[in-house]
């Protein structure tokens, strides 16, 4: 009972501070510290240690012990999986960072982790592509820090205009700086659970483009999307993210609206027809290799900009166009931040 009561304590006390366990201070000093990365999953072991032996006396018939129990395993996975696992994974992601011990680009790192782990947990739901967006808003002079090189690699990147894997859109900000989005995509036929994450960390993981100018992000917004596909081909060009990109007479998009990125959740059942109105009748083109209805998302909020609408009410009436059941995130280098 003593034994019992003194667990009971440990778990109300781990209940207290566990905004502050899961807090990116005590992420980031997992990562950069192993000793204490270690101290945390040897206690996540004696947690695991003390559940096994109370649950013999469970199943002896101590059942009280149960609400006990369980508490014990989910803080010591809690422990074990979500945050020394987690602040493991943050630093393999960010090893082409050459100062993350002393910048943000390891905030950055522990953020997409955080994202990628829950398309992990989604990919049971549908697994034939992933993507990702990062958009960080950086100092005036984050471009500095990048070598010839990388420099060529970055314009070339620039070049892409529909939001495919590899592309980078930038956008100058009112206030000084820019807003740097980076896109990573993969698809598969026939994929395991866990590919299509290994593949966007690997990206994401070797691109010194990336993590040679995360160290000046001030913040940052993430949107990532695992895909069954329902309309449209498997495909990277048909992966979400997606822009609002398109060809034709006066199709110039500016790179704001190509750093705007949507994912789709759902089906649009009227998309065929919006297309129609959006862009067929205005002598413009969506790319050929993207054929999904979540393209239409994007051009639709394009196409419901309205001198003096807020960015919040253009969204708003684009969904409202929107027949189906659908969820849609958006994240916007004009809205850096929301």
């Amino acid at each position: 009972a003593g034994s019992a009561s003194g667990l009971a304590n440990i778990v109300g006390e781990l209940e207290t501070r566990f905004n502050d366990l899961m807090s990116i201070g005590m992420m980031r000093a997992l990562a950069l510290d192993p000793s204490l990365e270690k101290r945390i999953r040897a206690f996540a072991a004696v947690l695991g240690d003390h559940e096994k032996m109370l649950t013999a006396l469970s199943e002896s018939g101590s059942t009280e012990l149960d609400p006990l129990i369980e508490s014990l395993r989910d803080y010591g996975w809690q422990l074990h999986a979500e945050l020394a696992d987690h602040a493991s994974a943050a630093v393999n992601l960010a090893e082409k960072s050459q100062r993350a011990h002393e910048d943000t680009s390891l905030h950055l790192a522990i953020a997409t982790e955080y994202v990628l782990r829950s398309i992990d947990r989604l990919e049971v739901r549908g697994r034939d592509s992933a993507g990702i967006a990062i958009q960080m808003d950086v100092s005036a002079n984050a471009l500095e820090l990048l070598n010839d090189a990388q420099v060529e690699r970055y314009n070339r990147r620039r070049d892409d205009l529909n939001a495919g894997d590899m592309a980078i859109y930038q956008e100058g900000r009112d206030a000084g700086g820019l807003s740097v989005t980076f896109v990573y995509k993969t698809a598969n036929l026939v994929g395991r659970l866990g590919d299509n994450g290994t593949a966007l960390r690997d990206s994401i993981r070797s691109d010194d483009v990336l993590w040679a100018i995360a160290g000046a992000s001030m913040n940052a917004n993430i949107l990532s999307h695992t895909r069954w596909a329902s309309h449209g081909v498997i495909s990277v060009a048909n992966c979400h993210p997606h822009n609002s990109a398109l060809t034709g007479n006066d199709a110039a998009t500016p790179e704001a609206h190509l750093g705007a990125m949507y994912a789709l959740n759902g089906d649009v059942d009227n998309h065929l027809e919006l297309l129609e109105e959006f862009v067929s009748k205005r002598d413009l083109a969506v790319d050929a290799a993207i054929t999904t209805d979540a393209k239409i998302i994007p051009i639709a909020d394009r196409a419901s900009a309205t001198v003096g609408n807020s960015r919040l009410d253009q969204f708003l009436a684009a969904t409202r166009r929107l027949d189906g059941s659908v969820a849609v995130g958006c994240i916007d280098p004009t809205e850096i931040g929301t």
